[in-house]
């Protein structure tokens, strides 16, 4: 079934390129994320998505940046330990630079200092390539705002400097293309807690560099992070673009029965909203796992709105019969919503950030979800994977290793510390079942449960009550 799955996502991928996304392919990959002071990682902490065979600043000979950068990050640890943490700024930053100059809270978000050292600003220095040139950009803020930020651009194997901040005054270099009266309207846009690469996007002559920029704006997709409005406005852009492109529905359905023997179809359905709910709904939003459309007459004045939603197909032999979305398991329903932003992601070559992947899918799709990123047939644009996950089985080699040394990272919280470090830091072998080795504590980050401190607290309540409490029972 998955390697059908396969097959149809090659198409797919091929496919795409008639459906107008707004969006160009493009080489675009993430090198590195290093953040200082922020929350529980007081000092430098750097997750580096480089090859560790990679030494220098840009790929040599005929060798293309996919080659030389990891495709996918798997991190894990202990609840508590810091692994959603660690993902925050990628979403952090994306958000200031598309809102900073409209309100001053996604700029106040980014200074999260560890509660120890809260006079102490907040770093964070960010490497990415985008259209075949690396940037490094700087961030440091504390409670008063922005004190210091820069872009570098290597286009050439030299680093450039393309500007340099210092609280509200800037200075854009030579290299930037950026003229000065361009650079004047720039210093204009900039307060406090407003970034550089905000008020960059609002002028007309952006210079050769503004990828520096766009890299946030289109290459890093909608972290998601298991909350109920990620999961029902990602689970609406899902259903929308199903209704869309046949293209896309071609594939829920695919999708759907690699992960349920007994979907072999899937459909979008659109019932009409009752008239007494239409006042409440003068446009697109979700309402549930539904979603509720507002199509417009011809007149532009009045609206018709419905309720749409997937529905699955099942049946062999002849008999056959349909279900509701929200008749579907938790499970199947996860797996759409999961696989079909890494689907665009494979497309698009874009990064795809999941807190928590394995949250209601089996340990055989988590494997074979991560997989479709190895696949050098379907990431051929160099799409990225960073999650955090539970599943140990991944460490195993059951049938085969699901990740290499370099693409395993793992956290752990000392104290009020957390320390983050890769697994190809300690001496690995070929031969060493990784998952056993983890689960004996070589590499740390391992949770320990006090146990013992529940038994003495059970012990003290059932010296105390001479009777169970039914109200748990019966409410």
């Amino acid at each position: 079934m998955f390697e059908q799955l396969c097959c149809q996502l090659d198409k797919f991928c091929i496919k795409t390129a008639k459906i107008d996304f707004c969006m160009d392919k493009m080489e675009s990959m993430l090198l590195s994320l290093t953040v200082e002071n922020f929350r529980p990682f007081a000092k430098e902490t750097t997750l580096d998505m480089q090859k560790p065979t990679f030494h220098t600043v840009r790929p040599r000979g005929d060798e293309k940046w996919v080659d030389v950068v990891e495709k996918r990050a798997a991190i894990f640890g202990p609840n508590a330990s810091g692994k959603s943490t660690i993902l925050k700024p990628l979403g952090l930053l994306q958000k200031a630079i598309c809102e900073s100059l409209l309100s001053n809270t996604p700029g106040k978000a980014l200074f999260s200092p560890h509660k120890l050292h809260t006079t102490s600003s907040t770093t964070y220095i960010t490497e990415y390539v985008r259209n075949d040139v690396r940037y490094r950009w700087e961030l440091k803020v504390d409670k008063e705002g922005v004190v210091f930020e820069s872009v570098f651009a290597n286009a050439v194997r030299t680093w450039r400097p393309i500007f340099e901040r210092s609280r509200n005054d800037i200075v854009f270099h030579p290299a930037s293309g950026i003229k000065k009266a361009t650079a004047e309207n720039i210093s204009q846009f900039l307060t406090p807690w407003s970034l550089t690469l905000s008020a960059w996007g609002r002028v007309k002559s952006k210079g050769s560099f503004f990828g520096a920029a766009e890299w946030w704006l289109d290459s890093l997709l909608p972290i998601i992070d298991q909350s109920r409005f990620d999961q029902e406005g990602r689970h609406g852009w899902i259903t929308n673009m199903a209704a869309e492109h046949v293209e896309w529905l071609e594939l829920i359905a695919h999708v759907a029965a690699a992960a349920d023997v007994g979907i072999n179809d899937v459909s979008v359905k659109e019932e009409q909203l009752p008239n007494d709910l239409e006042f409440f709904f003068s446009s697109e939003e979700t309402r549930g796992s539904e979603i509720v459309v507002a199509k417009s007459h011809p007149d532009g004045e009045d609206f018709e709105s419905y309720l749409r939603f997937l529905e699955f197909h099942h049946g062999n032999d002849g008999a056959s019969f349909a279900l509701s979305e929200h008749d579907e398991s938790l499970g199947t329903r996860a797996w759409i919503d999961h696989i079909l932003p890494a689907v665009y992601a494979l497309a698009y070559g874009r990064l795809l950030v999941i807190d928590e992947l394995d949250g209601s899918l089996h340990p055989i799709l988590v494997r074979a979800f991560i997989g479709l990123f190895a696949d050098e047939h379907l990431n051929t644009e160099g799409a990225q994977l960073i999650f955090t996950t539970h599943d140990s089985t991944l460490l195993g080699n059951h049938p085969d290793s699901a990740l290499s040394a370099s693409e395993v990272w793992f956290t752990e919280k000392k104290d009020t510390y957390s320390d983050f470090f890769a697994l190809s830091e300690f001496p690995v072998r070929a031969q060493h079942n990784i998952e056993k080795r983890y689960f004996q504590g070589v590499f740390g980050a391992l949770p320990v449960a006090q146990t013992s401190k529940i038994a003495e607290a059970l012990s003290a309540l059932r010296k105390k009550l001479k009777s169970p409490v039914n109200e748990y029972a019966h409410g």
